[in-house]
């Protein structure tokens, strides 16, 4: 079922980079690296493999990230687990600031460059690992839009979470990784703290990875 489920999310996801992206560029990737990729009525970016193009077209064409809340002007953004900067420097678009946690220095390098790139000046770089919402919410009043892809970080963040902190926050977008028994408790313990705090909880599953589903967390009124 999962298979037949990855090959039509493939088969169904090539029109999309046919036809928002310059896609006659990606075999260069072959032979330098990182390749300036453009994308219809989007920002462009630096990437340097094709995973990358592929994280543009969830993130930034297809918007998965925004399945129950947009981004609206004068958000405040937190972006954990950043990568080359796709889902900052699309939510910079329209947020009033954009906070961004990424530790990786390669993924840094090139997050600099697309920051560059698209003139952003409303996102702030933590070139740091996020170990905890308390530190993540350090000095801010409230948070609109909290992405979080960080491969399986999540479980650490959440762990210590208290309802003062979480009551500043009105939406969470994440990723989940459930690849081992120690893995789902704390997965099925997150929905139960989300949802103890006041979070409407949607939960979609990856169309590829059993093992991986989204969280969509929106504070009810």
């Amino acid at each position: 079922m999962l298979i037949k489920s990855a090959i039509k999310y493939y088969l169904k996801s090539i029109p999309t980079l046919i036809n928002n992206f310059n896609w006659w560029v990606f075999p260069l990737l072959i032979f330098k690296k990182p390749i300036l990729v453009r994308i219809k009525n989007n920002p462009n970016f630096y990437v340097s493999n094709l995973m990358d193009i592929w994280t543009l077209k969830e993130v930034v064409v297809d918007k998965q990230y925004e399945k129950d809340r947009k981004i609206a002007n004068d958000d405040v953004v937190i972006d954990v687990g950043a990568a080359i900067g796709d889902f900052s420097v699309y939510a910079a678009k329209r947020a009033k600031k954009v906070i961004v946690y990424e530790c990786d220095d390669e993924r840094v390098f090139l997050m600099k460059k697309n920051l560059s790139l698209n003139a952003k000046t409303n996102i702030i770089l933590k070139h740091k690992k996020a170990i905890s919402l308390k530190q993540i919410m350090d000095g801010i009043n409230k948070c609109d839009f909290l992405k979080i892809d960080c491969e399986g970080g999540e479980y650490e963040i959440f762990r210590h979470a208290e309802r003062s902190i979480l009551s500043k926050i009105r939406y969470i977008a994440m990723e989940a990784h459930k690849f081992n028994k120690e893995m789902e408790n704390k997965y099925l313990n997150l929905l139960s703290v989300l949802q103890k705090n006041n979070f409407e909880v949607n939960v979609i599953p990856n169309a590829v990875h059993e093992n991986i589903c989204f969280v969509f967390a929106l504070k009810k009124n």
